[in-house]
């Protein structure tokens, strides 16, 4: 294992970004739809980027600190997009068949996605060193907030009333 002048294993840092995640998936998803898909991409978005500029930096602190929010970060990706996409169907009424092409297709691309941007990153590893690749999401995710901020209409979770908003009621829905 990797271990830095501290006694900390790269695997103890992906450890922490995952115990990040399992803790504050509990309660992602109602603040979500409280505060919108729209606006919690835009905090994905805005972490994604501070996550990805602490990382170009050998600083314990800065690693720590990026897999935490790295851990929340995830859950927004897994559940936010698809969210609001979702809703956004339902509400314009497009026909059923055509949300099935839709996550079908988004999925095709986002494999796509993901072997280009290893590409890409490949490119500035080779350019810019070891931070290439972080510096490469930061301008890649501050162009995605921009799309957003622009071309995203608000959406939010069921409107229904919930007259018990305490933890458990929320996990047992």
């Amino acid at each position: 294992m990797l271990y830095d002048n501290y006694g900390f294993s790269v695997s103890s840092l992906y450890a922490l970004g995952f115990t990040s995640g399992a803790i504050t998936s509990i309660f992602t998803g109602a603040i979500v739809d409280r505060i919108g898909r729209k606006k919690a991409v835009l905090v994905y978005c805005s972490l994604e980027i501070l996550i990805n500029y602490l990382e170009q930096y050998p600083i314990l602190t800065c690693l720590v600190v990026s897999q935490i929010i790295r851990g929340i970060t995830t859950n927004l990706l897994f559940t936010v997009f698809e969210a609001w996409l979702v809703t956004e169907h339902h509400e314009r009424k497009f026909e059923d068949t055509k949300l099935e092409i839709i996550l079908r297709d988004s999925n095709i691309l986002s494999n796509l996605a993901a072997i280009i941007s290893g590409y890409i990153a490949h490119c500035l590893a080779s350019t810019l060193g070891p931070v290439g690749p972080f510096v490469g999401a930061v301008g890649f995710t501050f162009l995605a907030l921009f799309i957003v901020a622009l071309t995203w209409c608000e959406n939010y979770g069921t409107t229904k009333s919930v007259r018990n908003s305490s933890l458990r009621c929320h996990l047992g829905e």
